[in-house]
């Protein structure tokens, strides 16, 4: 059975040691069904810098953040979701991360779980992603699609698929969308 977990964050900036997790939206995956989702909100922790860009851009006002969820309450409202799916005691039972320049969001969950003193980030996930990104940079680099950039909202123009960016849930179902489109793609040229 292949799961995946398709994920998308916004953040306080663009550096996961100094920047906060403040949305996480996910759908879980199973044999090509989507059967869950999930979108959180979570506030930052004490020393996590807000970069006005960064919000600016996501269009969360720093003072909204008070009215999220202590972290640590995010933290196991998204357990809770993740345990309704894998056995983080079988080291054989995980999930497959994916979305839309995966790394970034990989980078900023893993130390959201260890800001949270959670440790078990690779009990639930493979070391492996899905990143759908790079298909779109193949696709461009091979002449496939002709697009004047890899952003996800290029992506999406040019698929017709709808995006109101920078929020999590939005980009994360866009990026799904994508993604089957991707796969017509690679259908019709077998």
């Amino acid at each position: 059975m292949n799961k995946i977990l398709w994920i998308d964050l916004e953040t306080t900036g663009l550096d996961p040691d100094k920047h906060g997790v403040i949305q996480i939206s996910a759908l879980y995956e199973e044999d090509n069904e989507i059967k869950d989702r999930i979108n959180l909100k979570s506030g930052v922790f004490e020393k996590d810098i807000i970069d006005e860009r960064a919000m600016e851009i996501n269009g969360i006002k720093p003072m909204d953040l008070i009215k999220y969820p202590e972290p640590k309450i995010a933290m196991a409202d998204f357990l809770l979701f993740l345990e309704n799916y894998v056995d983080k005691g079988d080291y054989k039972d995980k999930i497959y991360l994916a979305g839309y320049n995966t790394s970034f969001d990989i980078s900023f969950l893993k130390n959201w779980f260890q800001k949270n003193s959670n440790y078990d980030f690779n009990k639930y996930f493979h070391r492996k992603f899905i990143d759908v990104m790079q298909v779109a940079i193949f696709f461009n680099y091979n002449k496939i699609i002709q697009t004047k950039n890899n952003k996800l909202k290029t992506m999406c123009d040019y698929f017709g698929i709808e995006l109101a960016p920078h929020d999590a849930m939005n980009d994360i179902l866009a990026t799904h969308s994508l993604s089957k489109k991707f796969k017509g793609l690679i259908k019709k040229r077998e």
